[in-house]
């Protein structure tokens, strides 16, 4: 193991004893950029002489060391109970979503782990999403990820497919899945106002969605351009740079608190 790889899972594990693995929350908005359908929880690693690393940096070296499961857990947590106070104030969006692998479906303990958390929290099951990339459908072990996805959906837990096109999969397994929302793969989004290969793929893959009962959101969006298109092509929903950039916790709070009103939000409890 490389020296910089060991001083980087040794500054992880102390990261993660330390409280200094957070979320970040993301926002997803309607069509129309008015009212918001949801929050996405990422990885942020706050480190005292790196500043905020991201999940791009960092999840690698954790997967690597066998340490994911342990970071998942704090951002599970930790979204969970921002949810809570979040909820407490009136400024819950209606969901707030966290993204497993297929890694943590395998291990056994996913659905414990999110009805602990749930019940902690007094959050009720769809208030929190499970997001999983398109790839985890096709990884080895499939049998015991599919199990996991099922237990999670009859807990009344949404399960979301992330990077939706990314690959070329058999699309039979939609059908097995109890998906309730796909997130088009960045990728496809970020072409679109210059590829009208990439509309066409778009524009089928909602009709995938569509026919599966499937709501679908695009990921990604940073032009005008590409919100007009996916406007006309029919997604629920949009998340990117063009309608907010990810937030740490107290910044994403003050952004609830300018971007919700009665109606708008979970009710609090």
């Amino acid at each position: 193991m490389a020296e910089d790889d060991t001083a980087l899972i040794e500054g992880l594990k102390a990261a993660i004893a330390d409280g200094r693995i957070a979320p970040w929350f993301q926002p997803v908005m309607d069509p129309a950029g008015v009212q918001m359908l949801s929050a996405e929880a990422l990885p942020r690693w706050e480190d005292p002489a790196k500043g905020t690393v991201p999940a791009g940096v960092f999840i690698p070296t954790a997967i690597r060391a066998g340490l994911l499961t342990e970071v998942s857990r704090v951002l599970l947590e930790r979204s969970c109970a921002n949810y809570a106070e979040w909820r407490g104030r009136g400024i819950a969006p209606p969901v707030v979503s966290v993204n497993f692998t297929g890694a943590e479906l395998r291990s056994g303990g996913a659905a414990d782990q999110v009805r602990a958390a749930i019940e902690t929290h007094a959050m009720q099951p769809e208030q929190l999403a499970i997001e999983i990339a398109e790839r985890v459908l096709y990884e080895a072990g499939w049998g015991q990820n599919l199990k996991a996805l099922r237990d999670l959906s009859e807990m009344g837990v949404p399960i979301w497919l992330d990077d939706f096109g990314a690959d070329a999969g058999n699309p039979e397994h939609l059908r097995r899945i109890p998906l309730a929302l796909t997130k088009v793969d960045r990728k496809i989004v970020g072409a679109l106002d210059s590829d009208d290969a990439m509309v066409e793929k778009l524009k089928k893959l909602v009709g995938e969605a569509q026919e599966h009962g499937m709501k679908i959101i695009a990921k990604g969006v940073e032009t005008r351009p590409q919100i007009d298109i996916l406007v006309e092509v029919g997604c629920d929903g949009q998340q990117g740079f063009a309608i907010a950039r990810p937030m740490a916790e107290d910044a994403f709070a003050e952004w609830l608190d300018l971007n919700s009103w009665p109606g708008d939000v979970a009710a609090a409890e």
